[in-house]
């Protein structure tokens, strides 16, 4: 997952994606849904915390995930394969279980206020 780039470059370029996409994940839901979110602050800071938050989970998991590695490579070059492919797969793995929670919050935040309906008005009562 070098993207052409040199190894101390591809892997500042990782690192500095680990760092920013829930930022862009967030702005990239406020912009969707900037006409239905009246809490854009709180939606923001809650998101990014909860991306981090599951970013930092994901983290601790995805290094026992098998790696590949070739087998001829010096120890230096296996390392570093393996430490890029580990950032690689957290920020992918994180970005994708990130989507639920961040829609739970796009939920509990909107403009929309959920009514609950009244012993009195249910149905059949």
């Amino acid at each position: 997952m070098q993207l052409g780039l040199e190894p101390q470059d591809a892997l500042s370029f990782w690192v500095w994606a680990a760092r920013l996409w829930p930022f862009v994940l967030l702005l990239g839901a406020l912009l969707l849904f900037r006409s239905k979110i009246e809490k854009r602050f709180p939606f923001f800071v809650l998101g990014s915390l909860l991306c981090f938050g599951v970013q930092l989970i994901v983290g601790q998991i995805a290094p026992g995930l098998p790696t590949d590695i070739p087998v001829e490579a010096p120890f230096p070059e296996k390392m570093f394969q393996a430490l890029l492919a580990t950032l690689v797969r957290t920020i992918l793995i994180s970005l994708a279980l990130s989507v639920a929670p961040l829609w739970w919050l796009y939920r509990l935040l909107r403009l929309e206020p959920v009514e609950k309906q009244s012993a009195n008005d249910r149905p059949g009562t």
